[in-house]
C-alpha cells in the first residue's frame, strides 16, 4: 500500500466538497452537543486549515466551549506530523533534499567554486526555514502574511486546549487516510464530476470569485452556502470517500469519547453540513446537536491565552557522529543532508517554537582558511541574512571555538529568536531558536542554549570505519564527518562524502561514495572507472602524474597520482562494486606512505540475507521467498503505486527488493496489459525475448510452467566484471520482468538465487485472458456496446492484432457500422485501417468494394488504399493503379504523402503505378509524392527511361517552374540561401538526368549550376556524377571556400572515388575539420586552431585538432576537438570519431593543453560509453 503523504495532507488543508442541502439549515460553525445520556454539553466547531484572519473570528463562546471541556480533538494529532513524514514521506522534505543541486556540492570531488558554495550554504542556513516547518506550524502566505495570525485555526484549538491542561486525540490516523485515498483512486467513479459552475471565476449574478464566495459564507458561518460551493469541480468519488466515509469515522470516535468526557472537536467546516455531514450522523446517534450564537470576536481572551507557555520536558540528543550534543523539548529530527550542509529540526508544536541545528563544512583544509578568516566571513553575512533587526549580537568562546550570540526581531509578528554559532576547523554550526513573542526570552532558551555540546575531533587516533550502510570499511585518522549517510534516505541518495584530516602532519583523507545505475547497458571496466577519474579531474583544478589501471579480485581499480595548485600531492584510487562507485583520496605533502596505508585498508563489504520466508504480494499477485520484505508503507520505501488502473489501459508497477547494508536487489516491474492487448505469434514473442544481440548471453532457459510461461537470462559483456540477470514471465495478461545484477567472480548471492527460483504468480489467481489469443470478439462486443464502453474500445484499437480468423467478424463490423453514430468517419476509418493488420491476399476484393462504397469520401477510400497496399502483392497493387485512376481520392498532401510512404517501402511493385501515374499530376495533392517516388525508382534502377520518355517534357516543364521559384528565393535569403533545400527541385532533377543529352535538359541543368544555393547545387552534382555525367572541376572551388559544404564535397567526391579531384587548396586536415565541426556546430563561423594531438581510439589511430570558435552574432569564444584526421597529415578524413563542443567556453585563465585534455576525454568518454551523456 503506498502512502500518499501529499494528499492525506491535503485533506486537512482545504475546505472539501460536500453535497448541497436545503438552504438555512445549517447555520454557525460552533454546535453544542447534548443528549444521548451526556450530562455536560460537548462541543463541535467547523475550522478552515488556513492562517488567515477570516478563520479566526473567535467569540467568548469558542473560548467557553474549549475551556469547559474534558478533552480536545482534531482531525489529526499535530504531535504525529513530523514523524510520519519523516518514516514514510521523506520526500516532503525536498526543500533540503537536493544532492543533484550543483550549486550543493562540495568537498574534494567538487573543488571548484568552493567558497562561493561554503557562502551559499552559510546564507541559507541562517536566512531560511524549511518549508514543512511552514506548513506544520503557520501556513503563512508571503504574499498576505500582513494578514494572517501566527498559527492556522486547527494548531491554534491544538495549542489552546493543551495550554488548558486539556487532554488531546486525533479522530483518524494517517494509515486510515492512506487507504481511503488508495480507495479513492481505485473508484470507477473517480472522473464522474458533479455539476457546477466554475471554480475559478464569478459569474453574472455574483462577481467575486470562488475563493472569496468561501471565505464569505465561512465568516458567516452559512455552511449551507458552503455546502452548496464545495460541491463544485469535486467528482462522485471524492466526495464519497474523502469526505463521507470520514465524516462516518470521525462521528463513531466522537460518540465513543463522549461517552465518558466531554470533548470540543475542530475538524473542517466542510464535515459539517448535509444529510452525510457530522451533523446529521450525530443526530441519528441519538445526540441533540444546536448552533451556538456566536457574539463579536474576543480578541482580549485569544491574547491573553496566546502568553501561556506549556511546560515542555527536554531530552539529551547527541548527533550521529557525536561532534555536537543538545537538549530540546522533543525529538530532535535529522533531515537529509547533502555535500556542504547538513540540518535537525525539533518542533515544539504546543508553544509554536521550533529548535534547529544546522551545520556547514568549512572546506578550510582545501581552501586553506583559518578559524579567523572563518569568523569574519561569517560576520560580513550576518546583517543581510538575519531575519528582520539584529538586537544584540555577542562575541562568545566556548569549548575552545569563538562564535556569536545573537537575538533578533522579526519583521512580521515582532517575534523574537535567537542564534549560537559557533566556528570550528571543519564546520561551522548554527543553533537557532524561534518562537511567538517573548518566548525566546524565557527558560526554555536558557536550557536549550546551554545544553549545547561540541566535541569535534583534535587528535589523531587511527581506528577502523565502518560505513553506517556496512558495504565498506577503511582506516580513518579518527571519526570521519560526513553528511549524508545516516538518516532512513541514505540508500535512496546518490552520493556520500567522508573527510578526516591527520592532525600530526595535517593530511587529508576523503572517500566518496556514489551510486550510479547503468541503466540498460554493460560498460567495460575500464571506462567505467575513467568516468569517475575524469569527473573528478573536471571538477578539481589538478595536473596529473601518473596512472595505473588494474584489476583487484576482479573489481575494476585506477590509481592516479595528481599535483595540486598548492604543490601537494593527491594519490587517488577509483574502484567499483557493481553500481557503486568509490573514491578514495588522500591529500599529502612528501611521503607517501600514510596515503598507501590509508588506499590499502579500503575493504568492500557484504551482507546477505539466506534465511528466506515466503512473501505474498496481494497486489502484484505473486509469492517469493526472500530473506528480505519491503516496507508496504511509504511510497519512499521503494513500493509501488496502488492507483488502480481502467481495465481498458495498461498498467504499470515496481516493487523492488533492495536489501539494507547489500549490493545486491531485485526490481520487480509488474506489467498487466490493457483487456484488448494481445499477440498474434507466442512462439517469436518468446523467440526474441531474452535475446539482446549487444550482449554476450551466458544462460538462457525457457519454461513452461502450468499457467504461465517464463524465459530467463544472464548477460555479460566483454570487459565488464557484471552480469545483468531477468526473468520475464507471463500469465495470461501480466508480464512480471525481474532485473538484478551480479559480480562475475563473485556470482550471485544466495538472496539472489533464492529469489530467482522461488518467484512465481500467484497459483490461485488469474488476470485477463490468454495474451496470445484473439481479443476481436470482446473488442467489437464493446464497440457496439454504451457509450463508456466504445469509448474505451475506441482509444485502445492500437492494442489489439487481429488473427486471420478474425477478419469475417471484423468484415461484419465495418459494414455494419452506422453512420448516424458520432465521429461516423474517423471511426469507420480506424476500423478499415485495422485489416491492414491481416494481409490475406483475398481481402483485396473485399477492400474494392469498400472503396467504391466510400462514394466522395476520400477518408474512407484512403483507408481501404492503405489496409490493400498493405498486402502487397502484384494484384493489390495493380488494383491500387486501377481505383486511383478511376475515382481519385482528393485529400490532403500530408496524407497522400502516407500512402506514398508504402509504396516507397514496395518499389518492385510500385514501378507499376508508371507512366499510368502521370495522369494525377494535375492535381496539387499527388504532384510532389509521384515526383518522389518516380525519383526513387530512378536512383534505384527499378524503372526504365523509356518507361516514362513520353511524360518527360511535362517534367521538365515543372522542373524549369521549380528553378524559377527557387532562384527567386535565393534572392530573397541573400547569403542564407545556401542552408536551404528544394526537394521538390531536385527529385525533378533526379528523373531528368536519363535524358541529360537532350539539349533542353542539358540547358536546363547549366541553369542549375547558375543557383547561388550549394546545397541544391551540391545533391545536383552528386546525381550527375553518380550518372556518369561531365562536371567541371571548376564548379567545385565555391563549395571547398565554404565551410560548411567543404567536407559535404569532399565526402561525394570520395565516394565516388573522384577525391583526387577535390580543389588541393582546401584539402588540408585544419580545414576539413572546421567543416566537420560546423556541420555538428551550424552557428560557429570564426575558427581559431589551437592544438591537436595523436590518439588512438577505438582501435584507430589519428590527429585530434582542438580549436576554439565563435558565432558572427556574439562575442564568447567555445571550444571544440574534432577528428580523427590520418597520421599523414597530408591526406585527410571526413569519417569522424570524435567530433563536440558541449558549449565549453574558452578560458584564457586555464592552458590550452588542460582544456584540451579535459574536453578530449569528455568526447571520448561519450564516444565509448553509454550509461551517461556528459
Amino acid at each position: 500500500m503506498k502512502k500518499y503523504l501529499t494528499c492525506a495532507l491535503l485533506l486537512l488543508a482545504i475546505a472539501l466538497p460536500s453535497v448541497a442541502q436545503k438552504k438555512n439549515k445549517y447555520q454557525g460553525l460552533l454546535w453544542e452537543i447534548t443528549g444521548n445520556s451526556l450530562k455536560k454539553p460537548s462541543y463541535l466547531y467547523g475550522t478552515m486549515h488556513v492562517s488567515n484572519k477570516v478563520a479566526f473570528h473567535l467569540s467568548d463562546s469558542f473560548f467557553i466551549a474549549l475551556n469547559n471541556v474534558d478533552m480536545a480533538a482534531l482531525e489529526i494529532d499535530p504531535r504525529i506530523w513530523l514523524d510520519y513524514i519523516y518514516e514514510n514521506e521523506p520526500s516532503v522534505l525536498s526543500d533540503h533534499w537536493n544532492y543533484r543541486d550543483k550549486d550543493n556540492e562540495g568537498g574534494i570531488g567538487h573543488t571548484k567554486h568552493l567558497a562561493e558554495k561554503r557562502k551559499r550554504a552559510l546564507k541559507i542556513a541562517l536566512s531560511s526555514d524549511l518549508e514543512v516547518l511552514n506548513y506544520l506550524m503557520f501556513r503563512n502566505d508571503e504574499y498576505s502574511d500582513n494578514f494572517e495570525e501566527d498559527t492556522y485555526l486547527d494548531l491554534y484549538i491544538f495549542q489552546t486546549a493543551r495550554k488548558l491542561n486539556k487532554r488531546f486525540k486525533g479522530l483518524e490516523s494517517f494509515e486510515e487516510l492512506d487507504q481511503i485515498n488508495e480507495d479513492l483512486a481505485n473508484d470507477d467513479q473517480t472522473e464522474d464530476y458533479i455539476p457546477g459552475s466554475s471554480r475559478y471565476s464569478g459569474d453574472d449574478d455574483n462577481p467575486l470569485s470562488f475563493g472569496e464566495r468561501v471565505e464569505d459564507a465561512y465568516r458567516r458561518g452559512d455552511l449551507d452556502l458552503l455546502d452548496s460551493l464545495n460541491v463544485v469541480g469535486a467528482s462522485k468519488a471524492f466526495v464519497e470517500h474523502i469526505l463521507f466515509r470520514r465524516n462516518i469515522n470521525m462521528a463513531n470516535r466522537m460518540d465513543s469519547i463522549m461517552k465518558d468526557q466531554t470533548l470540543f472537536t475542530g475538524v473542517g467546516a466542510a464535515h459539517l453540513p448535509g444529510e452525510k455531514g457530522i451533523i446529521e450522523l450525530l443526530r441519528k446517534m441519538g445526540y441533540t446537536v444546536r448552533p451556538v450564537t456566536i457574539g463579536e470576536r474576543d480578541a482580549d481572551q485569544k491574547k491573553k491565552l496566546d502568553t501561556l507557555r506549556f511546560g515542555v520536558t527536554f531530552s539529551p540528543y547527541t548527533s550521529f557522529d557525536g561532534y555536537c550534543k543538545v537538549e530540546t523539548p522533543g525529538k530532535l529530527f535529522e533531515f537529509p543532508g547533502n555535500e556542504t550542509s547538513k540540518q535537525y529540526l525539533c518542533a515544539d508544536m504546543i508553544n509554536g517554537a521550533y529548535y534547529r541545528v544546522m551545520r556547514v563544512k568549512t572546506f578550510a583544509e582545501l581552501l586553506n582558511n583559518d578559524n579567523q578568516y572563518l569568523y569574519k566571513t561569517i560576520d560580513s553575512l550576518l546583517y543581510e541574512n538575519i531575519p528582520g533587526e539584529i538586537l544584540s549580537q555577542k562575541k562568545i568562546t566556548k569549548f575552545g571555538f569563538e562564535g556569536f550570540d545573537i537575538t533578533n526581531r522579526t519583521r512580521k509578528g515582532g517575534h523574537l529568536q535567537r542564534y549560537q554559532i559557533f566556528v570550528t576547523p571543519a564546520e561551522i554550526f548554527i543553533f537557532k531558536l524561534a518562537g511567538n513573542g517573548e518566548y525566546v526570552n524565557g527558560p526554555e532558551a536558557e536550557r536549550f542554549f546551554n545544553s549545547i555540546r561540541i566535541e569535534v575531533p583534535a587528535k589523531t587516533n587511527w581506528q577502523n570505519f565502518y560505513a553506517p550502510d556496512s558495504l565498506f570499511t577503511i582506516r580513518m585518522p579518527h571519526a570521519p564527518l560526513y553528511y549524508n549517510d545516516t538518516t532512513v534516505f541514505s540508500k535512496w541518495l546518490p552520493g556520500h562524502e567522508y573527510s578526516a584530516i591527520d592532525f600530526e602532519n595535517r593530511n587529508q583523507y576523503y572517500l566518496i561514495k556514489q551510486n550510479i545505475s547503468q541503466g540498460k547497458f554493460l560498460e567495460e571496466d575500464s571506462i567505467r572507472v575513467e568516468r569517475i577519474a575524469f569527473e573528478f579531474l573536471d571538477n578539481n583544478n589538478l595536473e596529473e602524474i601518473s596512472r595505473k589501471f588494474y584489476y583487484n579480485n576482479t573489481r575494476p581499480v585506477l590509481d592516479i597520482l595528481f599535483l595540486t595548485p598548492d604543490s601537494n600531492r593527491l594519490k587517488v584510487r577509483f574502484t567499483i562494486k557493481l553500481t557503486t562507485h568509490y573514491t578514495i583520496a588522500c591529500k599529502y605533502s612528501k611521503d607517501s606512505t600514510a596515503a598507501d596505508n590509508y588506499i590499502n585498508s579500503f575493504a568492500i563489504m557484504q551482507r546477505d540475507y539466506p534465511n528466506a520466508e515466503e512473501y505474498v504480494d496481494s497486489t502484484l499477485l505473486f509469492r517469493v521467498k526472500t530473506g528480505y520484505t519491503p516496507k508496504k508503507t511509504g511510497n519512499f520505501q521503494g513500493r509501488y503505486t496502488t492507483k488502480k488502473v481502467k481495465e481498458h489501459k495498461g498498467d504499470s508497477r515496481t516493487a523492488s527488493f533492495f536489501p539494507p547494508n547489500s549490493y545486491n536487489g531485485v526490481y520487480v516491474d509488474y506489467y498487466r496489459y490493457g483487456k484488448y492487448y494481445n499477440l498474434v505469434d507466442s512462439a517469436k514473442y518468446w523467440k526474441n525475448t531474452g535475446n539482446n544481440s549487444d550482449f554476450i548471453t551466458s544462460y538462457r532457459k525457457l519454461e513452461h510452467k502450468d499457467g504461465y510461461t517464463s524465459v530467463e537470462t544472464k548477460y555479460a559483456d566483454t570487459g565488464s566484471s557484471v552480469v545483468k540477470w531477468s526473468k520475464v514471465i507471463i500469465k495470461n495478461s501480466v508480464k512480471y520482468t525481474l532485473t538484478s545484477q551480479y559480480d562475475t567472480a563473485e556470482g550471485p548471492s544466495e538472496f539472489l538465487k533464492t529469489f530467482y527460483a522461488t518467484f512465481e504468480p500467484l497459483p490461485d489467481t488469474t488476470v485477463g485472458e490468454n495474451l496470445f489469443t484473439s481479443r476481436a470478439n470482446v473488442y467489437i462486443n464493446d464497440l457496439n456496446g454504451d457509450s463508456a464502453h466504445r469509448a474505451q474500445a475506441l482509444e485502445s484499437m492500437g492494442q489489439m492484432d487481429l488473427f486471420p480468423e478474425d477478419i469475417e467478424a471484423w468484415k461484419t463490423l465495418i459494414d455494419t457500422c452506422d453512420s448516424r453514430k458520432k465521429n461516423y468517419i474517423d471511426y469507420k476509418v480506424k476500423i478499415i485501417n485495422k485489416i491492414r493488420e491481416i494481409k490475406l491476399p483475398e481481402n483485396v476484393d473485399y477492400l474494392t468494394s469498400l472503396y467504391y462504397k466510400a462514394g466522395d469520401t476520400s477518408a474512407l477510400q484512403m483507408a481501404a488504399l492503405y489496409s490493400m497496399a498493405a498486402i502487397k502483392t502484384e494484384k493489390s497493387y495493380k488494383k491500387i493503379r486501377e481505383l486511383i485512376l478511376e475515382e481519385t481520392p482528393l485529400v490532403s498532401e500530408y496524407n497522400t504523402s502516407d500512402i506514398f510512404r508504402y509504396f516507397d517501402d514496395s518499389l518492385q511493385l510500385s514501378k507499376s503505378f508508371y507512366p499510368d501515374f502521370f495522369q494525377l499530376m494535375p492535381y496539387t495533392e499527388y504532384k510532389k509524392e509521384l515526383v518522389l517516388l518516380l525519383a526513387k525508382l530512378v536512383d534505384s534502377s527499378q524503372i526504365k527511361p523509356k518507361v516514362y520518355k513520353n511524360m518527360y517534357p511535362q517534367l521538365l516543364t515543372e522542373a524549369k517552374i521549380a528553378l524559377k521559384r527557387q532562384t527567386r528565393e535565393d534572392l530573397s535569403n541573400g547569403t542564407n540561401s545556401s542552408y536551404y533545400a528544394n526537394q521538390y527541385l531536385e527529385n525533378l532533377s533526379s528523373t531528368l538526368l536519363p535524358f541529360y543529352k537532350d539539349k533542353k535538359i542539358k540547358g536546363f541543368y547549366e541553369k542549375l549550376m547558375g543557383l547561388n544555393n550549394l546545397n541544391i547545387k551540391l545533391t545536383i552534382i552528386n546525381q550527375m556524377l553518380r550518372n556518369d555525367i561531365k562536371v567541371a572541376d571548376s564548379l567545385f572551388t565555391p563549395f571547398a571556400k565554404h565551410t560548411l559544404y567543404r567536407a559535404k564535397l569532399y565526402k561525394t567526391l570520395a565516394a565516388l572515388e573522384q577525391s583526387e579531384r577535390f580543389p588541393k587548396k582546401f584539402e588540408t586536415q585544419e580545414l576539413i575539420v572546421q567543416s566537420l565541426f560546423k556541420a555538428e556546430e551550424s552557428y560557429a563561423d570564426t575558427f581559431v586552431m589551437l592544438d591537436k594531438r595523436m590518439v588512438e581510439f577505438k582501435g584507430q589511430k589519428g590527429w585530434v585538432y582542438f580549436f576554439k570558435y565563435k558565432s558572427e552574432r556574439g562575442d564568447n569564444w567555445y571550444t571544440g576537438v574534432c577528428g580523427l584526421q590520418p597520421d599523414d597529415t597530408t591526406k585527410v578524413n571526413t569519417n569522424t570519431l570524435i567530433n563536440n563542443s558541449f558549449n565549453n567556453k574558452f578560458n584564457e585563465n586555464i592552458s590550452v593543453e588542460k582544456q584540451f585534455t579535459i574536453l578530449l576525454k569528455k568526447t571520448m568518454l561519450m564516444r565509448k560509453g553509454n550509461s551517461y551523456d556528459y
